[in-house]
């Protein structure tokens, strides 16, 4: 604890994942851990290869409370855990630190082993174990290249970033120019605004009419700050005027609460209602009149002087009335007499009446008069404010200024700015200055700020005169319908307007319905309207009367360019594809066209499609949520209809199609219809869910050389459900195209996919016929193409059911021409280079800036992440630049299966992983593939799908269980599959539910026809039908004996030491006796059965197998370990004698066993089947009175149903030992060059009978060379003289039970001493005569021989393992630990019971009755000391 104290995380520890180990808990807690290996590593092997040991290594100086922890001495480590265990937080480092010590042990066991197996080889100089003295330069070389290399990309990559944010921010500097081009650097704008506000003032001087209030809604107090209008804090109560007085009455304070007009009118027009525009009453003269002294800004006459401040402002209010009536009455005369210059609201009904009723719109209200003369000091202080626009001071009479500053806006009542000033007095508005208003500009923009009707109007006096270019009033959801047809009357369709309009918004001005859509359909079809490119009308719903005008008035535009009618209603038309064809016709030239957010039905977007498909100038299309229910397919998206008509090229830059339901499915016609759009840049998926397997496809299509994409907007697509291919929808893997698909070409999911297996085809320079077969269509005949379409498509029916197997084995066999048929690494490897996705070189950087623009979004990160792990191909340098640092562990781990560079890529890859948690995380996630061993895939697999890494090893398997089966179709070879389909593969479950034979449902005939889908646990037995050679060279004694010992001495449990064992499996080669002795370090027959299967193919002598085969002495053992290895594979076809089967008729391989079985028996003896029964479905017990049928000797003619049970017995005189070879050969698929003598024939201890066993140690025979004895217990010298014995000098050869008898008497054998001692001799004879003919022949009376041989390699076994263990002289120092109670015996239980605390698992039974000389049921001192001449150094 001290060491952490010292550290930088002092105050708290560091947080650890509780994802599952990477090797199980070894059960040690905190020992030492050694971190130096005695030599370097060998290159080449495969496995962890001391990866986190390294990584420690280089960790040593770290403050990483972890690292000083495995690091640290025992000490320490102690005082860390006693620490730790008091927190939630420690307890999780401790949960991390077991995981890192299981990593430890695991990959010093890994190096050890390895470095045992490195000198072996080289000391028999084996080629393969040369290093080269040029490793090291070469080494140095590619590091260097590597490092040059990384720096080249990540350069490149980050400009490449920087140009799109360069792109984009010239983009909207562009729109904000664009739109506001009036806007200079200079002073010009405020001098615009500055003479605005002076040309008001003057008009309010010469009786111009003003607004009572600047506002409708509030009485606006002086401004401060010379911003403009201002507001005071409204009341709450008109009656109750105290609190806000007082507030006001305090100054500054008061003043900096309330708001700008501006800022008023925009919160004031989120309000649905707007009320009548107020008079100023007394009540509001006095709130007034409270304003501090300082802030007055009128001089009331002398007679008034002595008043108080109300009343001064009550009499110059009063004393305007009448000059103001005098002031309307002449500026109407004014008005009549130059023309109708400010506009109304016209009815439609009556355009010659107005409403001039006080308080409707369009009706004169009353206005103040002249405002009186101000104080010049005031005056100097105001005309100094050059930088502000000049403040109205009062909310009664703006200030007259007479300042010398220059007025650009003119005199004459027919400008801009005066029309504007007196529409603003008429509509009683706050005048906002624009450079519209001024004059300087003809567009009018006004988006976004929340116009109402008045508001509108007033800039039409404007443009009714000087014309608008541009206009955009988007989100005027206030301005009504009237007000938006007087607009288009007075300006847009006025007679002196016609051919200015360019541009045109009114997106959400959601109240534009008959008059001013009538009014945009006659602007379109007339002269107003020739010039106009720009059209948005999102948002507006266009009613059903106009909708075809409207499109046919769009139709006959010529100069329209961008039309934008999302959400306007679309799908409300009579005939909706006629709107579509008017709208995207072929000679149209709209070029940006966006019917987002309307719902079009699957013929309907199957029309536009078609459409968009025969258009050369649309270049940009948004279709965002425009999918309805399909009325073909409820699951499928109607959005694929219109992409799979893109199939024939498209002149699109841009595509939205967003937010329509577009799952894996939808992605994968994407994929084929845009694959050769080499214009379409920009595609737009957003808010689907694509899912892991939708990403695929849209990631290919990015990479891909013919397709011009550079960018691909995924947000919010990682979602997404994939449903099974045992649910009955056809997927397509990428990188394991092979299968049977069946398809419904009346969807384009499936016309797309079969467009899909003939690119991969014609990828591969494979033709149609060349990749499927077993075909089948419902719909008449059916011929696959030979090539492309004229526009380089393949033809599909569009109907009809389509069956088919593809496999692109041919291909396979192209690339791997040259390999050696067992090098199944070589294999995978020219497999990946075929058959995984190599970016273009010119598409690599869109694709590493495609993961960087996701930085931050960790869902759609860890989604792009499984798509790149399960298809693409990339080097370690590319994998370094998608290493973020917030998941720099998942980014390698979902990505190791990817690298291209072998274990140098890989180690150069985990280098970029710095934190111990994360690294320990990287390694549990990668495990499957780290632990995958393609030279030897025999063994037992559970496979997340989900989990890149584990995809990775299941694609290999079925890479290598095609490869396999293909060998031996073309090779001719019997197959042996579990259901006849030349499969290595076998209990494959997927789901937890069967995927092949009985009790499945997915109906297929094969794991060659599965695709293998994106999730669930898929759990298979693999077996190779590769075999080693029978002159391999094994490990000799002494280097096997150091194996056991490592592995006996290794801190691991058995699983990982079998994790171990399996990676290394083909560097091994074994015999039956050194099998047996690796059986003997596990403990449990679990983990006995799981190392028998991963070492059984390096057996060279498979002809022994039974030495190692009656170490399972429990036959549910040997049931598991048929079934795991194959009922044909795991045969005893050498030495079948006692051997007990079930055989299951309704698996293949089981059938053929027995069937094998029958035709043994036919040519050794048909007795031979002893003890059998034939057990029916339905529980029915058939004993076979007569025999077993004749018939089940042919294999076509045996039952599929039902079990059948028998125990095989022969006689040694009528074994047929040719026979049983060849069957090897052709069934079990072993070379195996040996002859008779050749073999060591063995047998089961636990096949005899107890007294067999007892009169075999009667006899006590030394080895078979009669080299030495057990302390001169032996009558025999081998059971030859023995026979002979019996026999006598004169006999015959055979012995009869009499004369069996009479020789165990005159040999005085008193084993069987007692009244049943006749019964037992017989039982013993009958043993020895299986044929039951009554005699024993010399052959069979020497298969006792077999029996000792068992229990002699027992001992010797026993006696290795104590030498092991308590190294020489181990005799004493075993009896102590047997001993454990001290009595001076051990009795049958004891025993057993302390050998497995000692750690000997191995069988015990018959060396405990070996050495109780007596049978007493115990052995003493003495009696063990019998061991002694099995000892290894006295051996022979």
């Amino acid at each position: 604890m001290e060491a952490i104290e010292e550290s930088e995380n002092l105050h708290e520890w560091r947080d650890f994942d509780d994802d599952e180990s990477f090797a199980s808990d070894s059960g040690e807690s905190l020992e030492a851990v050694s971190l130096a290996p005695k030599t370097r590593i060998e290159a080449g092997f495969r496995g962890a290869n001391g990866i986190f040991i390294d990584f420690v290594s280089r960790k040593t100086r770290s403050r990483h409370p972890l690292l000083v922890m495995l690091i640290g001495d025992a000490k320490s480590r102690q005082n860390m855990a006693r620490r730790a265990s008091q927190s939630e937080a420690g307890l999780k480092m401790l949960k991390s630190y077991k995981d890192a010590r299981a990593l430890i042990n695991f990959e010093s066991l890994e190096w050890k082993l390895q470095d045992l197996l490195t000198t072996f080889w080289k000391k028999l100089k084996h080629p393969a174990w040369v290093t080269r003295p040029e490793i090291l330069q070469e080494l140095s070389r590619r590091i260097h290249m590597h490092h040059n290399m990384e720096r080249c990309v990540e350069a490149e990559l980050e400009d490449y970033i920087l140009h799109l944010e360069k792109a984009k921010s010239d983009a909207l500097q562009q729109a904000m120019v664009a739109k506001h081009e009036d806007v200079d650097s200079s002073d010009e704008p405020l001098r615009r605004i500055h003479g605005f506000w002076q040309t008001f003032h003057r008009g309010t001087r010469k009786g111009d009419p003003r607004p009572v209030t600047p506002a409708k809604t509030e009485l606006y107090l002086p401004a401060l700050n010379g911003s403009g209008w201002i507001q005071p804090r409204r009341d709450k109560a008109r009656h109750s005027h105290a609190p806000e007085l007082k507030e006001l009455s305090d100054g500054p304070k008061t003043m900096s609460m309330v708001k700008s007009a501006p800022e008023l009118r925009g919160k004031k027009s989120q309000s649905p209602k707007r009320g009548k525009v107020p008079l100023m009453t007394a009540g509001a003269l006095q709130d007034a009149a409270t304003v501090d002294r300082d802030q007055d800004r009128f001089t009331p006459p002398t007679s008034m002087r002595g008043k108080n401040q109300a009343d001064r402002k009550m009499w110059w209010y009063q004393s305007g009335l009448e000059e103001h009536r005098l002031s309307i009455a002449r500026t109407e005369e004014l008005v009549a007499s130059r023309g109708p210059h400010l506009p109304q609201l016209v009815h439609p009904l009556d355009h010659d009446q107005r409403d001039r009723r006080p308080g409707r719109l369009g009706a004169v209200t009353a206005h103040f008069g002249s405002c009186p003369r101000i104080e010049e000091d005031a005056r100097r202080r105001r005309s100094k404010n050059d930088g502000h626009l000049p403040p109205i001071e009062h909310a009664v009479v703006p200030i007259y200024s007479d300042s010398g500053i220059c007025n650009d806006l003119g005199e004459d009542f027919a400008s801009p700015t005066k029309q504007y000033i007196y529409a603003c007095q008429r509509e009683q508005v706050v005048p906002i200055p624009s450079s519209f208003v001024t004059g300087h500009s003809k567009k009018v923009d006004v988006g976004g700020k929340a116009l109402v009707d008045s508001d509108l109007l007033t800039l039409s006096a404007v443009g009714r005169s000087t014309g608008a270019q541009e206009v955009d009033l988007s989100g005027g959801k206030l301005l009504s319908d009237l007000a938006l047809g007087t607009f288009f009357q007075e300006v847009l369709l006025a007679p002196q307007n016609l051919g200015t309009l360019e541009r045109l918004s009114l997106k959400d001005c959601t109240q534009c319905s008959r008059m001013s859509q009538a009014a945009l359909v006659k602007l379109l079809q007339g002269e107003a309207g020739a010039q106009l490119r720009f059209l948005d009308l999102s948002g507006i719903c266009l009613s059903m009367r106009q909708l075809d005008p409207f499109c046919e008035a769009v139709e006959k535009h010529r100069s329209l360019q961008t039309l934008k009618l999302c959400n306007s209603g679309l799908r409300s038309a009579m005939d909706v594809k006629r709107c579509l064809q008017r709208l995207v016709h072929s000679n149209g030239g709209i070029a940006v066209l966006d019917l987002g957010w309307n719902c079009f039905t699957d013929d309907e977007l199957k029309f536009l499609g078609e459409l968009v498909s025969n258009n050369s100038n649309l270049r940009q299309l948004g279709l965002a949520n425009c999918a309805a229910s399909s009325q073909k397919n409820q699951s499928i998206s109607p959005c694929v209809y219109f992409i799979e008509q893109l199939v024939h090229g498209v002149s699109l830059e841009s595509l939205d199609i967003a937010m329509n339901r577009i799952d894996f499915r939808g992605a994968l016609v994407v994929e084929d219809a845009l694959e050769q759009s080499r214009r379409l840049t920009t595609l737009s998926v957003a808010h689907n869910p694509l899912g892991v397997m939708g990403l695929r496809s849209l990631l290919r299509l990015l990479a891909r050389e013919k397709s011009g994409l550079v960018s691909i907007d995924m947000e919010n697509t990682f979602s997404g459900e994939l449903m099974p291919s045992v649910e009955g929808i056809q997927v397509f893997t990428y990188t394991d195209p092979g299968g049977s698909y069946s398809l419904h070409l009346d969807r384009p999911y499936h016309r797309s996919l079969l467009r899909i297996l003939y690119k991969v085809g014609q990828n591969l320079q494979l033709k149609p016929g060349d990749t499927c077969y077993d075909i089948s269509y419902d719909s008449g005949s059916f011929t696959l193409p030979s090539q492309t379409g004229p526009s380089g498509v393949w033809p599909v029916p569009n109907s009809g059911r389509l069956g088919l197997s593809f496999s692109i084995e041919k291909a396979i066999q192209r690339a791997v021409k040259g390999v050696p048929e067992d090098n199944f690494a070589e294999v995978l490897s020219r497999y990946n280079e075929v058959m995984r996705f190599t970016p273009h070189f010119r598409k690599l950087i869109p694709l590493l800036a495609q993961w960087r623009l996701l930085e931050g979004h960790e869902q759609e990160q860890l989604a792009m992440l499984s798509a790149l792990g399960r298809d693409f191909v990339f080097t370690a340098t590319h994998l370094r630049q998608l290493c973020s640092r917030a998941m720099v562990g998942t980014t390698v781990a979902r990505l190791l299966p990817t690298l291209v560079g072998g274990k140098f890529s890989m180690n150069m890859a985990m280098r970029k992983v710095e934190n111990v948690s994360e690294f320990i995380k990287m390694l549990t996630l990668c495990k499957e593939y780290m632990l995958f061993n393609p030279h030897s895939p025999t063994g037992h697999y559970k496979l997340d799908l989900s989990n890149t890494g584990s995809a990775y090893v299941a694609q290999a398997l079925a890479l290598l269980d095609r490869w396999e089966s293909g060998l031996a179709k073309r090779k001719d070879l019997v197959d042996i599959s579990e259901n006849g389909d030349y499969s290595c593969v076998r209990n494959c479950r997927y789901a937890q539910e069967p995927l092949l034979g009985p009790g499945s449902h997915t109906g297929l005939q094969s794991f060659d026809q599965w695709v293998i889908p994106e999730k669930e646990i898929l759990e298979l037995d693999y077996v190779t039908n590769q075999r080693p050679d029978c002159h391999g060279t094994v490990l000799d004694d002494a280097a096997f004996k150091q194996f056991l010992i490592i592995l006996q001495q290794a801190e691991c449990d058995g699983t990982t030491q079998i994790k171990v064992t399996r990676n290394l499996a083909h560097y091994l080669n074994l015999t039956s006796m050194q099998m047996r002795q690796l059986l003997g370090v596990y403990q449990y027959s679990e983990l006995r059965e799981e190392a028998l299967i991963t070492t059984f193919f390096r057996i060279i002598d498979i002809h022994n197998e039974k030495i190692f085969r009656v170490r399972y002495e429990e036959q549910s053992e040997l049931d598991k370990l048929r079934a795991r290895l194959g009922y044909c594979t795991f045969f005893a076809y050498i030495q079948p004698e006692q051997v007990t089967y079930d055989f299951d008729f309704a698996k293949y391989d089981q059938r053929l066993a027995a069937n094998v079985f029958f035709g043994l028996a036919n040519a050794e003896k048909r007795d031979n089947i002893s003890n059998f029964r034939y057990t029916h479905p339905d529980g029915t017990i058939d004993k076979l009175e007569q025999g077993v049928p004749r018939s089940w000797d042919t294999f076509t003619r045996m039952p599929k149903e039902g079990t059948f049970h028998f125990t095989y017995k022969c006689s040694p005189q009528d074994r047929k030992f040719a026979l049983r070879k060849s069957l090897l050969h052709q069934y079990g698929k072993w070379k195996v060059d040996v002859n008779e003598d050749q073999v060591t024939w063995w047998a089961a201890a636990n096949e005899a009978p107890e007294d067999v066993l007892e009169f075999l140690f009667w006899m006590t025979p030394g080895d078979k060379k009669g080299d030495f004895h057990i302390l001169g217990r032996a009558k025999f010298k081998d059971t030859r003289k023995a026979f002979e014995a019996f026999d006598g000098p004169d006999g015959n050869g055979v012995l009869g039970l009499r004369e069996f008898e009479e020789g165990m008497r005159q040999l005085k054998c008193k084993k069987f001493k007692g009244k049943d001692e006749k019964q037992r001799w017989t039982a013993i004879f009958r043993f020895l005569d299986p044929s039951g003919e009554g005699q024993v022949s010399k052959d069979e009376f020497l298969t006792l021989d077999t029996f000792w041989a068992e229990v002699e390699f027992s001992i010797f076994e026993f006696m290795d393992w104590a030498s092991r263990t308590f190294g020489k002289d181990p005799l004493k120092k075993l009896w102590r630990a047997l001993d454990e109670d001290g009595g001076g015996s051990i009795q049958r239980d004891e025993c057993e019971t302390s050998l497995d605390k000692v750690g000997y698992f191995g069988p015990s039974g018959p060396i405990f009755s070996f050495i109780d000389d007596d049978d007493g049921g115990e052995i003493s001192w003495n009696e063990f000391q019998m061991l002694k001449g099995f000892q290894p150094s006295d051996r022979t």
